[in-house]
């Protein structure tokens, strides 16, 4: 299979649940996907790097602070996720962007990630640019792949063209709940007519250059709050949430990413965010996707203020560690993190492996 991005399923064909990082947790390697490390791409990056190149998280500021262009050019970070008050124009999200990335490559490190939710609606961090209509729109009309894939594909060339290549997009959760927090940022209370837009809306980011993320696995359309703000269980058993999971089934090697979920699962045995469970990743992988995986922001609720957040991830089966604006919060788990390694908790075999298929994607999505 190759992806979009022509990154062969060598590179990028994995699960959380069988990721390299599992490793962590029981001491062995990823010996799914050999690493000639001498020929590889992140042969030249020290351990430390390695952990930074798991990491992506946001600032404060219409332009990256120092300290944020110093940890891109050192690969303290490995991403960066912009925010409306980051952007007030399109203009000045490029400019930005340019600089991050000119000191990334000036640090001889690999091309970051570069995030943004441009979902539609009340999540749409650019409003200026695609999508012009909400995902309530989108499955309310008249044929809501072909307007997911239209609305998808003008999104994702714009994000492109401004220097993003990652979009936190599409929502995929089947809102069941009265007055779900999730608004218009749903395309449907339909399973299927989620499944045939958000489908089509990340078919289309991808084509237009930008890798897409289904968001949030196993599902947030039976929350009764917004797992930003508040701890969320959600009391459904498997059968109600593997229904209401059609988009992963329908279409699963359609987009890069997956995000997954901060809320609790008390009926599946997730009694942690499901983000930390390594049992999500492998429920995950039976939905057929294997590409990668990202957590929410660790800063929101639900994660409390325990310094391991970020290891219980990686433990679990994640790819990617994410953080909103809490910069320091993601500076103080990578600084845990490195002490795991010190440590011998954590060693560089067990993380080559994943780094190297973050850093082929990276270098494939930057290429022009």
């Amino acid at each position: 299979m190759m992806t979009r991005f022509g990154v062969t399923a060598v590179a990028l064909a994995i699960t959380g649940a069988v990721a390299a990082t599992v490793a962590l947790a029981s001491g062995g390697s990823d010996k799914r996907l050999p690493v000639k490390v001498a020929d590889s791409a992140t042969a030249k990056l020290t351990t430390a790097q390695l952990v930074g190149q798991r990491i992506t998280t946001g600032y404060v500021g219409t332009s990256p602070p120092r300290t944020v262009l110093r940890a891109a050019r050192a690969g303290r970070i490995g991403g960066v996720i912009l925010f409306t008050n980051n952007m007030p124009s399109p203009s000045v999200a490029r400019r930005a962007i340019r600089k991050l990335q000119a000191w990334a490559r000036a640090g001889g490190m690999p091309p970051l990630f570069v995030m943004i939710d441009q979902e539609g609606g009340i999540v749409q961090r650019l409003p200026t640019l695609p999508p012009t209509r909400t995902p309530a729109s989108i499955g309310r009309s008249s044929n809501p792949a072909r307007t997911g894939m239209s609305q998808g594909l003008a999104t994702g060339r714009a994000l492109k063209k401004y220097g993003f290549n990652v979009n936190l997009a599409p929502v995929v959760d089947v809102p069941k709940v009265r007055n779900s927090f999730l608004g218009n940022r749903a395309y449907s209370s339909s399973a299927q007519i989620v499944a045939n837009a958000g489908c089509a809306f990340a078919g289309g980011n991808e084509k237009g250059g930008v890798a897409a993320t289904f968001k949030h696995f196993p599902g947030l359309g039976r929350a009764g709050a917004d797992t930003d703000f508040s701890d969320v269980k959600i009391f459904a058993p498997r059968a109600v949430i593997d229904a209401e999971n059609k988009a992963y089934t329908q279409c699963p090697d359609t987009p890069t990413f997956v995000m997954m979920a901060s809320a609790r699962y008390p009926k599946l045995g997730f009694n942690r965010p499901a983000s930390l469970e390594k049992d999500a990743y492998a429920m995950l992988a039976e939905t057929g996707f294997k590409g990668l995986t990202i957590t929410d922001a660790l800063e929101t609720p639900q994660f409390g203020p325990g310094a391991n957040t970020a290891r219980s991830a990686l433990r679990a089966g994640v790819d990617v560690l994410l953080w909103g604006q809490a910069w320091s919060r993601a500076m103080t788990a990578r600084s845990r993190l490195l002490a795991d390694v010190k440590a011998g908790r954590v060693t560089r075999a067990q993380l080559e492996p994943g780094v190297e298929r973050l850093v082929a994607l990276k270098k494939q999505l930057t290429a022009e």
